[in-house]
């Protein structure tokens, strides 16, 4: 933001000097073909500068909207990193509790397995 307020500063000081120089040739009291070239000139120079306050003041409100995409988009970004971890946090509980389950039931088949045989197998 510190660029677009910038451009504003710079829009104003512009604005500032426009006037004055309006107010320069306007307190002028000569009259001559100089004097008039002079304020032609001064006319000329008012409204490029009003022209590029203008430019000035149009670039700071498309860095403000800029900056308010980027942000967005950075907030975007944020939310989807906090949802995949999540998800990730989600299946590993998932893989581990049928970890525990697939153990538990590998112990069970053994001790039933065991038991079988004790009660089935002669030697």
């Amino acid at each position: 933001m510190a660029l677009a307020e910038r451009a504003e500063s710079d829009a104003d000081e512009l604005l500032r000097e426009r006037t004055r120089l309006g107010l320069s040739a306007g307190a002028m009291q000569w009259k001559s073909t100089a004097a008039a070239s002079f304020t032609t000139r001064a006319q000329d120079g008012a409204d490029m500068l009003a022209r590029d306050a203008q430019r000035l003041t149009d670039l700071a409100a498309a860095l403000r909207r800029h900056a308010r995409h980027v942000q967005e988009h950075l907030q975007l970004l944020a939310d989807l990193a906090g949802k995949a971890e999540q998800l990730a946090a989600a299946g590993i509980t998932a893989v581990s509790d049928a970890g525990g389950s697939a153990v538990h039931a590998v112990a069970g088949a053994a001790d039933t397995a065991e038991n079988w045989v004790e009660d089935h197998v002669p030697w």
